[in-house]
């Protein structure tokens, strides 16, 4: 008499889990799972509690649970994984995973896969698995893989980047030097920088008697040239009576802050003085005392 076909589902249960140094060694003997299937208790490297699964059917339609396992499903070396059809893992792949094999009727099945610890409380490193839906027809065997994600170790990091500045260079600096007392003078300044960040520039008076007005920028524009992108800023002022005056220019490149906000770039400057000369006109433009 011929047997009947059996009807039977097959799941291969994958914790994807880093293999570390030191290979997986077999331990003594197979361990029966539920009512059939062939177990390997190894040493499982990574650094996961991971030690089997605890895999359960249901039926699609009655939400009843057909079958389930008390006893622990075991982890297989990850060299087996290779030889399976359909592996959707390459060759040379380190995953450990279960292999469970049950008979049952023919119909729509729900799997499920909790990954346990040795104590065979559910793991905390390693996420459930589940496929709904699994239609298993008479008398042919049905095939599924499910994967239970685990959570990486947790590193602690620090991005160091360091760059190269230059500090900018003053290529140009107007000035008319000799000027009526109590006249308004005007200076341009013009500067680069080899990195070709903005820049700012910064008036001051160094000596003499103290300016009528203070610095005001009459003209602020770059240059269009994409290599030089020379910055330009000509101020006025108003020198006082006849004396010698003594100013500085200095030009910071600026960067940009997390917040938006655009900063000097510490330490990075250039300067340069110029003297204006006010001299006595027999018509002075200075304000009668």
């Amino acid at each position: 008499m011929k047997a009947p076909a059996a009807t039977v589902i097959v799941l291969t249960i994958l914790a994807i889990i880093s293999a570390c140094a030191g290979a997986p060694t077999d331990e003594a003997g197979p361990a029966t799972i539920g009512s059939s299937g062939l177990g390997l208790t190894i040493e499982l490297p990574g650094d996961t509690d991971v030690r089997g699964f605890q895999l359960a059917l249901e039926s699609c339609h009655a939400s009843s649970v057909v079958s389930a396992d008390e006893a622990l499903a075991v982890l297989l070396k990850p060299s087996i994984i290779a030889d399976r059809l359909d592996s959707p893992f390459d060759t040379h792949v380190a995953h450990h995973f279960a292999d469970r094999f049950v008979a049952l009727e023919a119909g729509c099945y729900n799997v499920f896969a909790q990954p346990v610890d040795m104590a065979g409380q559910p793991s905390s490193d390693c996420a459930s698995a589940s496929a709904h839906g699994i239609e298993v027809h008479h008398g042919l065997s049905s095939e599924i893989q499910l994967i239970s994600r685990c959570k990486g170790k947790a590193r602690t990091a620090l991005d160091a980047v360091a760059a190269i500045n230059h500090s900018p260079l003053i290529v140009s600096l107007v000035v008319h030097k000799f000027d009526p007392a109590c006249s308004k003078v005007e200076v341009c300044a013009s500067a680069t920088d080899a990195n070709l960040d903005p820049l700012e520039f910064d008036w001051g008076q160094n000596a003499g008697p103290a300016i009528a007005d203070d610095f005001a920028i009459v003209r602020s524009f770059r240059d269009d040239d994409p290599s030089s992108r020379a910055y330009t800023e000509c101020v006025t002022f108003t020198v006082g009576s006849a004396d010698d005056y003594q100013f500085t220019v200095a030009v910071h490149d600026l960067m940009d802050q997390r917040d938006g906000q655009t900063v000097r770039i510490p330490g990075s400057e250039a300067r340069a003085i110029f003297a204006v000369s006010a001299a006595a006109m027999t018509s002075s433009n200075c304000p009668a005392d």
